[in-house]
């Protein structure tokens, strides 16, 4: 999850109590994320060998949904942070947790403040990210709901509904028949009645009849199926007035099955003054261009509430565990970074099991052209933005045209009435990189980053079909209040939108998937579109090419041959496109399996060959990989995969091969990269320094099995020492006296390491640890005890020197011998004095040793005498202290 950003104006107005009842949705990973985006590709994608094989709810969860293990983890993390996970999803891909707002601000480690906005609504927020501990929370993909400040918002447009209001902002086109230029009659599985025709001629717009003229839909009704056998869900995110779509089906004459069902306690209107007219579009939509199909209207609520999870969320969560519509269309959407990214994974994984159950998604690209991005008021903020959903990589993005004569073929431009007024949604996605489908006919892009960044990205739209309010759809809607709005006086009204656009396209597909030229659903349709268009382009869509989508001072997309970020593909020929799609099985490319790889980090491999066909010859053949280990690579048109591996690791890699007819096969296998071996060795077993002098190991050696630069490194190194990463040279002087284990690893840059340790003393100093003098006439009394250094040997033999005006008599060896303590005991000691040099050797080593010297043993000259007795000097002496080792170190005291 994140903070969410706050919208502009949005001030806090304190903390939201404790007590206030929350849900959210708390998301679960796939079991393998890679491979289940592997198979939604490889089962949407004409000529894959896993084409249209597609799963069943229970199947999916079985294999791509999380192991019981993990869920069972994921369980225990929550309900040890007091929370209560509800059942777990059909597709085993969610929890629905609902508690008070202080158990949830404990369970994340997040707080919740409350927001007045522009429009006056009190919303709710997270004050930082949600985090969560323990071993479960690697497999919760994402917390939805922990804040309503943007919720989805329906992209339908209430068009102006006079001529006079037209006339008056000067729009010449309105009121001028255009809709009637049609170069042929117009031709459908339905006639409207009088009511809805006035309506159209009225207000210059079409009839359910002439829009399925216009794209061509005549063919499929031939076949006499009119999307018999096919259900086709509605996602709402509000209610309808069900007696709105009775007046409609008795204008038109048709009996189509419409059932409500009701997600989570259902929608509400909220106040909004047009609730349930994105609703009735959405029906009468497809009630008149796929009359015999079955129509299912998910009905959610728009955010989360106090007893369940979020309602956009388990909307499309329902439908696709329900599994029982093909066809999906969704107007409902907000921009990508309104959405934020734990809501947009968690959709991907959903849409990514619908592709593998065969459902067709479609959704609209927006209404305010390139920007997308809507305040509170709901007003276009000027950047550019797509939305989601129309942007998720396993749904298509239906953006706008303006028809101004149904043809066939239609006579279109992108939709764009300007600031205010609406436009068609397109543009780059910031969240996806561009699918494989997409590839061969990208737009140049700049400046634009998606996913973790440096990928070329999803753009938005896939097709288009008429949105323009201006020669859009005549619709029966009546206000839940009955008080009309001043746009919309009468119950017979026009409306546009890529709202509108939107189930016009989901029709033609249920038309398509009901047709005798389909065996089964036509699944994900965006691969086979893509295909249809490299090989029947003309023949199956409408090129739009002119027009943008410039929008609120933004500089959007200009429409142009072929595929473009103002109306993509276009629109459809629509008995011409389904049969293309359908048809689609019948060619293939066949790709070699691919085995399981090894190799070892830092060493060339062996090139890899992969090696497709297309069976009906169709070349060239484009190769891409996905997955591969970093610093490997694929040749394009050779397939030859190749490269030198950087990281250690298990790598899923899927391996695809498209031909000239987009056609694509993959395979996927497990690549293996291993570190090189390092083998390190002069590394002493002990070592002994000592302070003060300059240390040096240079025994170090390492040798890399791939012939890779090795690089020296050192833990515990006593203080005064490094090590030279390059040479692996241990120097220095330390100055400190220290015990301590030292790690010398040895390692490249492909994750080979040998680690060796050994014990490092560092031998003190021999000190002076207490002095006495005392100076009677010129006689001294003096006392010394000297101790051995820390870690170091014990002490062999003394050395005394004195200073000038100091005299060591002969008996001072003497009266050492009988003096000298060692440590406490008397021990056997040799001793003599030669050139004013006492020599103490001790026949066992000692650790500590007291020097007593007196009366005529030392003996001073009066002026030395006199200034030591007065205190004016300091008496220095310099004893030199041989160990047991042999090392002899000279240490200087000062005596007062």
């Amino acid at each position: 999850g994140r903070r969410p950003a706050l919208p502009a104006g949005a001030r806090a107005v304190g903390a939201l109590a404790g007590s206030t009842r929350l849900g959210v949705t708390v998301t679960l990973q796939p079991r393998d994320s890679q491979a289940l985006a592997a198979y939604a590709t490889a089962v949407s994608t004409p000529g894959s060998s896993e084409y249209h094989q597609y799963l069943s709810v229970s199947e999916f969860a079985q294999r791509f949904g999380p192991t019981a293990a993990q869920i069972d983890a994921a369980r225990t993390s929550l309900e040890a942070q007091g929370l209560t996970p509800g059942p777990l999803s059909r597709n085993h891909l969610s929890f629905q947790v609902s508690t008070s707002a202080s158990r949830l601000a404990a369970a994340f480690s997040t707080g919740f403040e409350r927001y007045r906005l522009r429009s006056g609504r009190i919303a709710y927020a997270n004050t930082s990210a949600p985090l969560l501990s323990g071993s479960g929370a690697a497999v919760i993909q994402g917390v939805i709901g922990l804040d309503n400040l943007s919720l989805p918002r329906p992209l339908g447009l209430a068009r102006r509904t006079t001529q006079a209001s037209a006339a008056q902002a000067g729009d010449a086109a309105f009121g001028s028949g255009a809709r009637l230029a049609s170069s042929a009659s117009s031709s459908s599985a339905v006639t409207p009645c009088t009511a809805a025709s006035d309506d159209a001629n009225d207000y210059d717009v079409y009839t359910a009849n002439e829009i399925a003229t216009a794209y061509e839909l005549t063919g499929l009704y031939d076949d006499d199926d009119e999307g018999s056998g096919v259900t086709v869900a509605l996602y709402e995110l509000e209610p309808y007035t069900a007696s709105d779509i009775s007046t409609y089906q008795s204008c038109y004459g048709t009996d189509a099955s419409v059932t409500d069902e009701t997600v989570d306690g259902g929608a509400s209107c909220d106040e909004d003054t047009y609730c349930g007219l994105e609703d009735v579009l959405d029906i009468e939509d497809v009630i008149g261009l796929a009359p015999a199909a079955s129509i299912r209207v998910y009905e959610g609520p728009n955010g989360a509430t106090d007893d369940v999870g979020s309602g956009p969320y388990e909307t499309y969560s329902q439908i696709v565990t329900d599994d029982i519509a093909k066809v999906i269309s969704t107007s409902w959407g907000e921009c990508e970074s309104q959405d934020g990214t734990s809501a947009a994974d968690a959709e991907n994984t959903l849409f990514e099991e619908a592709a593998s159950e065969g459902q067709s998604i479609f959704a609209a690209a927006g209404d305010n052209g390139t920007t997308d991005c809507t305040n509170e008021a709901d007003d276009p903020i000027a950047e550019r933005a797509v939305d989601d959903p129309a942007s998720q990589p396993y749904v298509t993005g239906v953006g706008g045209t303006s028809m101004s004569a149904i043809g066939p073929p239609p006579t279109e431009t992108v939709w764009n009435d300007g600031t205010g007024n609406g436009a068609g949604g397109g543009g780059v996605s910031t969240l996806w990189p561009m699918p494989a489908y997409q590839s061969s006919f990208a737009i140049s892009q700049s400046s634009i980053s998606c996913g973790s960044g440096g990928y070329v990205c999803r753009e938005v739209p896939d097709v288009s079909a008429d949105a323009d309010p201006d020669t859009g759809y005549a619709i029966y809607w009546t206000p839940q209040d009955g008080t009309h709005p001043k746009d919309w006086p009468t119950d017979w009204g026009a409306i546009g939108g890529t709202s509108a656009a939107t189930p016009t396209w989901a029709s033609l597909i249920a038309l398509a998937d009901a047709s005798s030229a389909c065996s089964t659903s036509i699944g994900a349709a965006n691969p086979g579109l893509y295909a249809a268009a490299r090989t029947d382009y003309s023949s199956d869509f409408n090129d739009i090419t002119s027009g943008n989508n410039s929008y609120d001072g933004v500089t959007g997309y200009t429409a142009g041959p072929g595929y473009d970020m103002a109306s993509g593909l276009g629109s459809p020929q629509g008995t011409a496109l389904a049969t293309t799609l359908c048809d689609s099985e019948s060619d293939a490319v066949e790709i070699s399996a691919l085995s399981s790889e090894s190799s070892t980090a830092g060493r060339a491999i062996t090139p890899v060959q992969v090696s497709a066909t297309s069976t009906d010859g169709k070349t060239p053949i484009v190769y891409s990989a996905a997955g591969l280990p970093a610093g490997l690579s694929i040749g394009s048109s050779s397939g030859e995969l190749s490269g030198t591996p950087t990281k250690p690791g298990s790598y899923s890699v899927t391996v695809q091969a498209v031909d000239q007819d987009g056609m694509i096969a993959a395979a996927s296998f497990t690549w293996t990269v291993t570190a090189p071996v390092v083998t390190l060795s002069g590394v002493p077993s002990s070592e002994t320094e000592r302070v003060g002098a300059p240390a040096r190991i240079a025994s170090l050696s390492a040798t890399d099995s791939v012939g890779a630069t090795i690089a020296y490194s050192a833990t515990g190194l006593p203080r005064g020492l490094s090590i030279n990463h390059s040479t692996g040279v241990i120097s220095g002087t330390p100055t400190k006296a220290t015990r301590t284990t030292v790690t010398i690893t040895a390692a490249d840059a492909y994750g080979g390491a040998a680690s060796r340790k050994f014990s490092f003393v560092v031998a003190g100093l021999p000190r002076v640890s207490s002095r006495a003098l005392h100076v009677a006439n010129t006689d001294g009394h003096l006392s010394l005890t000297v101790r051995s250094g820390q870690y170091a040997p014990e002490l062999k033999r003394l050395e005394l020197s004195v200073p000038a005006g100091a005299h060591l008599s002969s008996r001072a060896a003497r009266s050492s011998v009988r003096s000298l303590s060692l440590a406490g005991t008397r021990q056997a000691i040799t001793a003599s004095v030669s050139h004013g040099h006492l020599y103490v050797t001790f026949k066992s080593p000692v650790t500590a040793a007291r020097l007593q010297l007196s009366g005529a043993e030392l003996s001073f000259t009066r002026s030395l005498a006199t200034a030591l007795a007065h205190r004016t000097r300091t008496l220095k002496l310099t004893l030199s202290a041989t160990d047991a080792d042999g090392t002899r170190t000279r240490v200087t005291t000062t005596v007062r």
